[in-house]
């Protein structure tokens, strides 16, 4: 039996914290999975991916991310870039059956203030975590495998210069 293939767009949001010299990745705890995810979703019929994870964001956390880093020109810049594209097996969940992601996959830079106004609904769901510890001890955190080899990638970029 063939899977079905849905196209997806996640958003690997990051925090720089300055004291630690350090990288922080926002991450939810998807109800569905029970694991820790970036913020992201499905891909409507005729959606742009880079248009997809800005709404995902917006309808997710309530905020609207305005700095995306550019893999190509190396630095951050103001319109989604596409940081790389994964493909996964997403598991059956009651009445869904097992199907793979096409993810569209972005970093969003989130400074500090920005926390602040997030949605209420969804704040106990939402995890910061220092990229370097999720490294370190993968068994402590819930979190994909695939998920996992991005974040080496991400600990290496340098935060923006205001």
């Amino acid at each position: 039996m063939k899977l079905e293939v849905h196209k997806a767009a996640t958003a690997f949001l990051l925090n720089w914290d300055e004291k630690r010299q350090q990288w922080r990745i926002f991450l939810i705890d998807h109800k569905k999975i029970g694991k820790l995810i970036p913020i992201g979703g499905h891909v409507e019929k005729g959606e742009p991916t880079e248009k997809a994870v800005v709404r995902e964001v917006l309808e997710e956390i309530g905020l609207k991310i305005n700095l995306f880093w550019d893999s190509e020109v190396a630095q951050w810049v103001k319109e989604p870039s596409l940081y790389s594209i994964q493909i996964e097996k997403i598991p059956s969940f009651q009445r869904e059956p097992e199907h793979f992601h096409e993810d569209y996959m972005y970093v969003g830079f989130l400074p500090d203030m920005a926390l602040k106004s997030i949605k209420t609904g969804v704040k106990r769901r939402l995890h910061w975590i220092y990229i370097d510890d999720v490294i370190s001890r993968p068994k402590q955190y819930n979190i994909f495998p695939e998920i996992l080899k991005t974040f080496q990638g991400l600990k290496i970029l340098p935060p923006p210069r205001f």
